[in-house]
């Protein structure tokens, strides 16, 4: 990765707390995280960790979007996308908890600016206060509800519902403390099939079904959101 900035991460602490995690905890921790947080730009399919590798700290996304990668339980090679992060989304958290080496890549999709807590950083702050432990827990848990919710939804729900509410989770930003309401969502076809696990001809048979709609609009690499109470409907299993 690359080395640290001048930049003051204390420059992002507004939009920090456009965070769920970063929101609810207390304004010590905030402040400690701020002064000892580093400032990294990446390009474009930089890695910032990789499947294997040693804990190298807690990261957050400024700017840009960072794409979070699995291959499977037998290292078949065949990627899996498991997370596309926007600021102000926190990640890494896993290897914290659990000092194991990282169970999956992450790379910038795009040029993207991101925040890195170092491991030594991170102990600093926890031997000045071992209570901080609790608040870093919340981001753990946070994460630990919305994969659940998204699992329980999987299950039940029709690919279309499930296709809505992966959108809708974008449009609010599910790491936000509250909803953001983006219009308008970087995402490919390719990519919404992956979150899917379905193939990007039923996507995009599907994406063509909302648009029609007027529920969204196709653009290259982003979708447009026209109506999102049509969305919500469809999340929840009503077909029009």
């Amino acid at each position: 990765m690359s080395a640290a900035l001048p930049s003051a991460a204390q420059d992002y602490k507004l939009l920090l707390k456009k965070g769920q995690w970063f929101s609810q905890i207390s304004p010590a921790l905030q402040s400690r995280l701020l002064e000892e947080a580093t400032v990294h730009k990446l390009m474009a399919n930089q890695v910032v960790f990789s499947r294997g590798e040693s804990f190298n700290g807690l990261f957050a996304v400024i700017n840009g979007m960072v794409k979070i990668v699995g291959y499977g339980a037998n290292d078949s090679g065949k990627e899996s996308l498991l997370a596309l992060l926007e600021a102000p989304e926190w990640f890494g958290e896993l290897s914290f908890f659990d000092k194991q080496v990282r169970p999956y890549d992450a790379w910038a999709v795009a040029d993207a600016t991101i925040l890195q807590l170092t491991p030594h950083a991170l102990e600093a702050i926890l031997k000045e206060n071992s209570d901080y432990w609790r608040e870093f827990s919340l981001l753990l848990i946070h994460k630990l509800r919305m994969t659940y919710a998204v699992i329980e939804h999987a299950l039940v729900s029709p690919t279309i519902s499930r296709l809505a509410y992966r959108l809708l989770m974008m449009v609010n930003n599910s790491a936000a403390s509250s909803p953001i309401a983006r219009r308008v969502l970087t995402i490919s076809q390719d990519q919404l099939a992956h979150f899917l696990a379905v193939s990007r001809q039923t996507t995009n048979q599907l994406l063509k079904s909302l648009e029609q709609q007027s529920v969204i609009k196709l653009h290259r690499n982003s979708i447009e959101v026209l109506d999102i109470q049509a969305l919500e409907a469809l999340s929840e299993g009503v077909v029009s």
